[in-house]
């Protein structure tokens, strides 16, 4: 008797450790879900090999604003006629620069249509930060920001 009293217990146990586990499970998915709209590093890897692609992705004028730390920022506007090709993923591998993805502007990660590609270089105070906004289910380009000592 008490071994068919153990394994109902234990049975109950695990179907409510099961069902708690499948609740977090679902939490974390609803994290990880992405806004409708093309598959953002796939994009990427268009956006930084197909120039024609590139260009039709970036919203021109582009602002490209210098943020040298303390002062104020100093901003340029790139126009599609003098935009030079950015590649973004990274080919060299190089272990002193670290590329991120966050998912919006306030470079958090939560669910939005918003994506920084930044390129942090350690020891130092050099950056470079892209930022696409979902617009209409694709991907642009809307701003550049560099940073350097």
């Amino acid at each position: 008797m008490r071994s068919i009293i153990f394994h109902i217990l234990l049975l109950l146990l695990l179907s409510c450790s099961g069902s708690e586990k499948k609740a977090k499970l679902k939490q974390v998915s609803s994290l990880e879900e992405v806004p409708q709209g093309e598959n953002f590093k796939i994009f990427l890897e268009d956006f930084s090999k197909i120039e024609e692609f590139q260009l039709s992705r970036i919203k021109f004028p582009l602002s490209d604003c210098d943020y040298p730390g303390d002062e104020d920022s100093n901003c340029i506007y790139w126009t599609k006629e003098d935009w030079k090709q950015v590649i973004l993923i990274d080919t060299t591998h190089t272990p002193t620069t670290i590329r991120t993805i966050y998912d919006n502007f306030s470079l958090k990660m939560e669910n939005s249509g918003e994506r920084v590609v930044a390129f942090e270089a350690t020891e130092t105070n050099v950056c470079a930060y892209y930022y696409f906004k979902l617009q209409s289910e694709q991907w642009f380009l809307i701003k550049r920001v560099v940073c350097a000592d």
